[in-house]
């Protein structure tokens, strides 16, 4: 039928992250240039997935694909990616920084794991996976000053849910299933090998990598595993998909599973065999190609100032939403139940909100003005009216923030009113906005490049003491 095949093409089209790090990580293979693009393809296909089973979910329901859901989807996906990684990047390691003095091995580990399951659960609690959850705390410890010591720690833990994991897989093969439906777990097993071997390289390629690397990444991503298990078992839910199907997956997991050591083990002899055949002529045209692929261009300062804006707009926009949404849940509420007057109430939720709006309602405007090349741009006449048009549309974003918040409890006029007065309070205390900016961003930019100033002042160490 047109619904298992559908499903079973979104279970193909994942690799298993669980299986191929662990694959990769016992082949000592992880500092290979293939396993880094491995790893950067499977963070992609988890994002992905979730647009998908938004998708199937549709679908399954209505019989027909809806681009608004999918688009919403994303939009979502996006927002949330993007607010984690911003209040993460803020406040994880300031936390740990603080808490120095009390992080012994035990405690940071405990910290680590209640972090991880914390942001499990925000990621569930917002639609979207537990593995998409692991992986943003994932990526904002691997961005501490303790990260290496984190890993040290979480290994024994690590391999004890890697082995359940295997376990878990093994449990749900079903002999019975896999003699009744050979055929077709053999057909299916091969199509998602052969298949990902050819498709996961050759897109690798022309994406510029070269062939032996493109080779590795597509051996090393042929197979399925927990994400094609939690689609099939939506099609299940949903009652999409025929009974067989589900068992039928993880036997074809099952297989793939086993293979994928093997596969990874002997890409690099494969490629050798491939390289010894292929004549001369065309190893000249892939190298040729792989490396115009890589061929650096220069970018204007336009551009830069361009994707600046961009950025800016992005980020800001978000983080301005997430507080306007979090003082619509619980400021307001907390307010309420402090003030009678509801008049009153609203007012104070509004300068309260508006206070903690008001550096990013500032950044938002200024901040891409600040950087070094747009007073180069700005002194071309030609760039003159874009610039304008950008701080314009900067100014319309956060008049229209300030506006949409306040007639959440106010009239349009009092919300017009109240931003002209907003304006004027910005531009009289601006320097003191701006510190307060210049304070939020210096510690966000500090964070974020933590674990590099730490690497330098260790080799800057290390080079004295053998000096």
């Amino acid at each position: 039928p047109t619904m298992d095949s559908v499903f079973l093409g979104a279970m193909l089209a994942v690799s298993s992250t669980t299986i191929i790090i662990k694959a990769v990580d016992e082949l000592g293979l992880k500092k290979k240039k293939f396993a880094t693009l491995v790893f950067g393809i499977l963070i992609v296909e988890d994002l992905i997935t979730i647009a998908i089973l938004v998708l199937l979910s549709t679908y399954a329901v209505s019989q027909q694909f809806v681009g608004g859901e999918m688009v919403i989807s994303v939009l979502k996906l996006v927002f949330f990616l993007v607010l984690w990684f911003l209040g993460g990047i803020f406040f994880i390691p300031t936390l740990l920084k603080k808490a120095k003095s009390l992080m012994n091995d035990e405690t940071l580990l405990i910290v680590s794991i209640a972090m991880c399951l914390l942001m499990v659960y925000l990621a569930t609690m917002a639609g979207f996976s537990p593995a998409l959850g692991a992986f943003v705390m994932g990526s904002l410890l691997a961005e501490t000053t303790k990260a290496e010591k984190i890993e040290h720690l979480i290994t024994p833990v690590k391999d004890l849910f890697g082995a359940i994991f295997f376990v878990s897989v093994g449990i749900l093969i079903d002999l019975t299933v896999i003699g009744e439906y050979i055929i077709p777990i053999l057909v299916i097993t091969l199509v998602c090998i052969v298949g990902k071997i050819i498709t996961t390289g050759l897109g690798a390629y022309i994406s510029g990598n070269p062939l032996k690397t493109s080779l590795q990444a597509g051996m090393s991503l042929a197979q399925i595993g927990e994400f094609s298990f939690i689609i099939a078992g939506l099609g299940v839910t949903l009652n999409a998909t025929s009974g067989f199907l589900y068992p039928v997956v993880v036997a074809v997991s099952g297989i793939t599973t086993f293979t994928t050591p093997y596969l990874i083990k002997s890409s690099e002899p494969f490629y050798n065999w491939i390289d010894k055949k292929m004549p001369e002529r065309w190893k000249s045209s892939l190298m040729r190609y792989s490396s115009e692929a890589h061929t650096i261009t220069s970018v204007s300062d336009w551009e830069k100032t361009l994707k600046s804006f961009i950025m800016n707009m992005i980020l800001f926009s978000v983080i301005l939403v997430a507080i306007i949404f979090l003082s619509a849940r619980y400021v307001l509420p907390f307010v309420e139940q402090k003030i009678e007057n509801v008049t009153v109430g609203f007012a104070a939720t509004v300068v309260l909100t508006l206070g903690l709006m008001a550096p990013f309602l500032w950044g938002l405007v200024v901040r891409n003005e600040r950087n070094e090349f747009f007073a180069q741009i700005y002194a071309q006449r030609k760039y003159k009216g874009p610039i304008w048009i950008m701080r314009g549309i900067k100014m319309a974003f956060a008049i229209f923030f300030v506006v949409f918040f306040i007639n959440r409890f106010f009239s349009i006029d009092i919300a017009l009113y109240a931003a002209f007065i907003i304006i004027t309070a910005f531009v009289i205390f601006r320097k003191r906005i701006q510190a307060l900016y210049d304070r939020i961003e210096n510690r966000f930019i500090l964070n974020l490049n933590d674990r590099y100033h730490a690497l330098q002042d260790y080799l800057y160490s290390s080079r004295l003491i053998y000096h």
